[in-house]
């Protein structure tokens, strides 16, 4: 999955990821079931479904759109503006 299919399932603020319990993992656990951007970026390198070379590129995208990527998700009222701008980013790099 992509960075932005990730957030479709499950998006969380505070931690990279979260586990049903609502509990803080790390974004890469088998044990995530919702992820913040850089979580949702974490699992789709882990996946092998983007590369680090993309990873990379894709954290560095956001970070001339937003101040702080962490910041930016934590203040978001719902997924869709996370969603929007991983997919432009996705678009960009991939």
């Amino acid at each position: 999955m992509l960075p932005s299919e990730y957030i479709q399932k499950g998006w969380c603020r505070g931690a990279m990821a979260r586990n049903s319990q609502g509990g803080n993992t790390l974004g890469h656990s088998h044990t995530a079931i919702s992820w913040c951007v850089l979580g949702a970026i974490s699992a789709a390198t882990t996946q092998s479904y983007i590369n680090g070379e993309q990873a990379h590129q894709m954290r560095e995208y956001l970070s001339f759109r937003v101040n702080n990527i962490g910041t930016w998700n934590d203040k978001q009222k719902s997924s869709a503006p996370i969603i929007a701008m991983l997919q432009e980013a996705e678009r960009a790099v991939l």
